[in-house]
């Protein structure tokens, strides 16, 4: 009798990224205090920093503390509809209402825009919605 040996082995480290669905990459594993948090992006309004830290705020009204820098969570971010509007703050440009000369109106409550970055944002909005 002829067997044939099979050699299965574990996919690279590599390999394995490209087994990862388009959906999954739309969603974010947070840290938390209990474990891992699974979000989707475009659920996250906006995030404001707070030294080490960020405050993530969901459309569903929550927000959690995440023990990483707002400049990271822009790093991550990059290329979704997410804007930094501020040293402080970063957007996603799907919850944007309006802005007035210093402010975002994002769900009902105002957000500073900073001088250095309001040029960018209107840049953003311009490419990102129909305008009459």
């Amino acid at each position: 009798m002829n067997a044939k040996v099979i050699n299965i082995q574990q996919p690279k480290a590599e390999e394995t990224g490209a087994l990862v669905s388009k959906n999954q990459k739309r969603k974010l594993a947070i840290p938390t205090s209990n474990g891992i948090e699974v979000i989707a992006t475009d659920q996250i309004v906006y995030l404001k920093s707070s030294s080490n830290y960020t405050n993530v705020h969901l459309a569903c009204g929550r927000h959690m503390l995440v023990s990483k820098t707002l400049k990271r969570f822009e790093k991550v971010l990059k290329g979704r509809a997410f804007i930094r509007i501020h040293h402080s703050y970063m957007i996603n440009i799907d919850f944007f209402e309006k802005t007035d000369n210093n402010r975002v109106f994002i769900q009902g409550i105002h957000l500073p825009i900073s001088k250095e970055r309001k040029k960018f944002l209107n840049a953003t909005l311009r490419s990102n919605f129909i305008y009459l």
